[in-house]
């Protein structure tokens, strides 16, 4: 199981710089709740990087993938 951060949090919100170091170091990858969603959050520039250039990812996903309150 991933490990939660929270982007609304007092803490996060007084000081973003240092919130996303430690998030960079001590939770590379996590979730978090975006309006209402829960995603994954990759905090390190090489493991976005790697996923986006993995042909297994899909950037553009058919019409018909895209979940209907996601228009």
């Amino acid at each position: 199981m991933l490990p939660k951060i929270d982007l609304a949090s007092p803490a996060f919100l007084s000081d973003r710089r240092t919130s996303y170091r430690i998030f960079r170091n001590e939770t590379p990858v996590a979730t978090a709740d975006i309006n209402d969603e829960e995603v994954i959050v990759l905090t390190r520039f090489e493991d976005a990087e790697t996923l986006f250039r993995s042909p297994k990812a899909v950037g553009n996903p058919a019409q018909d993938e895209i979940p209907a309150h996601l228009g």
